[in-house]
């Protein structure tokens, strides 16, 4: 009988925590909030004491059996496990952002929201139905850490969100994304160096598109200040260069651009399009106001720029800053409405910075 109770216990206790992964153990699970209730029983600071010691003891049992577990696994299995673990707490950490953020809202609605807010609020959505299988198979399922541990390590990049990958199945697999993405760059300036040669009736914007088309197409890097030339043209209402005006896979390619799903409506495309780069836009205030460009980490940097049009992952952290510190500069210029400048202005600068760009302060 001794035995069966604390097996059922155990088997309590596995449901609601993981291997080292939260710091501190949660232990109100419904079977103990029935329990203690229906026994109405007002437990002495001594008893309090001695039943957090055993609970603390069953945790680290279970631990230690987990602990045994993994190192015998093949070390992939490891990595995949560890990060698994690591994840976890990436999202705890994000959901008490969220709680912080929706704290606040209810205080006030119209209270600041501030930027790793805001960030965590983006990426538990973005992320939602992946993690939606995740929490009611390790909380509700027997041995639900470990089946879940399966397809962890056979197909990570399907079933977790991008926190939960190791080290190298984030290079690999964003670097694969970026590249695709970048493969739709001609595009874009394909359809700008057009509007260059057919559309464009004003000389001086003619040959300042020109030129910048031109350097671009030669490998070369733009200037924030040349790009910033461009805004009055993307501002014209004759130019044809609004969103409106676009063609259809010119707004394919700029979803690809935004990681925005391309097989949209056209009108689907421009309203997702534009609450991107209104995210975006939102996003870089912040950074200026909370002065958190230096303060950010390099995997927060990484996924900013990623955001931003560039492969991240190929760059090193300075590298990484130096494109968002001028990106910033561009977008200060900029307006809430000046979606499709600040999409070809990612397209622009990105498409050919590199770490030996970052070296010759190709920005000026």
């Amino acid at each position: 009988m001794f035995t069966t109770m604390n097996m059922l216990k155990m088997s309590l206790v596995k449901n609601r925590v993981g291997f080292n992964i939260f710091k501190t153990p949660h232990l109100s699970t419904p079977a103990s909030i029935a329990s203690v209730s229906c026994r109405n029983i007002r437990m002495t600071p001594h008893q309090d004491d001695r039943r957090k010691g055993n609970l603390n003891d069953m945790f680290e049992k279970f631990n230690q059996i987990t602990e045994k577990f993994v190192s015998k696994l093949p070390y992939p299995a490891q990595k995949s496990f560890y990060a698994f673990s690591a994840g976890l707490r990436v999202q705890q950490k994000q959901f008490r952002y969220w709680r912080s953020a929706q704290a606040k809202k209810k205080i006030d609605p119209h209270s600041y929201i501030t930027y790793r807010e805001e960030m965590a609020i983006y990426l538990l959505k973005k992320d939602f139905l992946k993690t939606a299988w995740i929490v009611p198979t390790f909380l509700f399922v027997p041995f639900g850490l470990f089946l879940i541990f399966i397809p962890v390590f056979l197909i990570p990049r399907y079933v977790l969100p991008d926190c939960y990958w190791t080290r190298d199945q984030r290079s690999k697999y964003l670097t694969q994304l970026a590249t695709s993405r970048t493969a739709e760059y001609g595009m874009i300036l394909h359809h700008l160096s057009y509007h260059k040669d057919n559309l464009i009736s004003q000389d001086r914007a003619k040959q300042r598109l020109h030129a910048l088309v031109q350097q671009v197409s030669e490998g070369g890097v733009p200037s924030v200040d040349s790009i910033l030339h461009l805004l009055p043209l993307f501002r014209d209402s004759s130019s044809l260069l609004r969103i409106s005006d676009l063609p259809n896979p010119v707004l394919r390619s700029l979803c690809n651009t935004a990681f925005i799903v391309p097989f949209q409506t056209k009108s689907m495309a421009i309203r997702s399009l534009t609450r991107s780069m209104d995210f975006i836009f939102r996003l870089d205030r912040k950074l200026r106001d909370e002065d958190l460009l230096h303060k950010l980490s390099p995997l927060h940097l990484e996924y900013a720029t990623l955001m931003r049009g560039l492969d991240s992952l190929s760059l090193s952290p300075d590298a990484n800053r130096y494109f968002l510190q001028h990106w910033l500069q561009v977008t200060r210029n900029c307006s809430a409405d000046d979606t499709v400048f600040m999409l070809h202005a990612m397209v622009l600068m990105s498409f050919n910075y590199s770490e030996t760009k970052f070296k010759r302060k190709c920005f000026g």
